[in-house]
């Protein structure tokens, strides 16, 4: 997992597949996937897709693109459903974010220290649970920390919890 050293270009991702070339693990029950890292992805402008071998991607893995210092955007896609701690820390070159309504839970430093995030569009669930527990969602401390150029945020009207030193620094 993690990131490493990659050519700066933008072949390899399709918005509607997302990008060619990251890597995912299978989850243990079988039934998902992970995003675990950059893999021999070669763009600086990634699209996590929904799906992955015709199952459903459902978390970014804890610190899988870690100091990926080239990487300018990220998008995910609806249905993913997690961004684990550390996902992209240190991404100093990151400058927007663009997360689906699915997502339900941004770990702690995720986002930490991403100095060039500009705009991060966090989009609102369109779904309607019958369990509200399907509907929580939390965005844990220090998420944005040290996101010093951080100029707009669009948060869902649905927080269930918002941590304490969200964008400390």
């Amino acid at each position: 997992a993690g990131c490493s050293a990659f050519a700066a270009d933008s072949v390899g991702t399709d918005t509607t597949k997302g990008t060619v070339g990251l890597n995912y693990e299978l989850s243990s029950d079988g039934e998902s996937y992970v995003c675990v890292g950059l893999g021999n992805a070669t763009t600086t402008d990634i699209v996590i897709p929904a799906t992955y071998k015709d199952k459903p991607v459902v978390a970014i893995e804890n610190g899988a693109f870690y100091n990926c210092v080239t990487l300018t955007s990220v998008t995910v896609q609806e249905g993913v459903q997690m961004i684990l701690p550390y996902a992209f820390r240190g991404c100093v070159r990151l400058e927007t974010v663009n997360l689906p309504g699915s997502v339900s839970y941004l770990g702690t430093h995720a986002f930490a220290l991403c100095t060039s995030l500009e705009s991060v569009i966090i989009a609102d669930n369109d779904k309607t649970f019958d369990d509200p527990e399907d509907d929580v969602r939390i965005i844990e401390e220090n998420t944005f920390k040290g996101c010093s150029s951080l100029e707009a945020i669009r948060l869902p009207e649905e927080l269930t919890l918002l941590a304490r030193r969200l964008f400390d620094g």
